[in-house]
């Protein structure tokens, strides 16, 4: 039974970090490299000073319980990780 809590545990792990890696990697990549379109290009200077605030209300439902579940995921990772870390720490016997 302890085996199969460890396996469950260790793929558990697995996800949650491919999920927190894979948005971090997004995240790097939309910082280092800005989107210009070929409409941005077009504009004159004026009407990039004017334009409005990007909004999140044209974003599809689906794609905000995405990134909910997407942080969410993130968050228990770290917590696991925490826990886990707390645990070898606080071990007298080993080391």
């Amino acid at each position: 039974m302890k085996w199969l809590l460890a396996i469950l545990l260790g793929v558990a792990l697995f996800v949650a970090g491919s999920l927190y890696g894979i948005e971090k990697n997004q995240e790097k990549e939309r910082e280092n490299s800005p989107v210009v379109h070929e409409e941005e290009v077009k504009k004159p200077a004026a009407a990039d000073r004017c334009s409005p605030p990007e909004t999140m209300e044209d974003v599809p439902f689906i794609v905000k319980v995405a990134a909910g579940m997407g942080e969410g995921v993130a968050a228990s990772f770290n917590g696991i990780i925490l826990v886990l870390a707390e645990f070898i720490h606080s071990n007298p016997g080993s080391a």
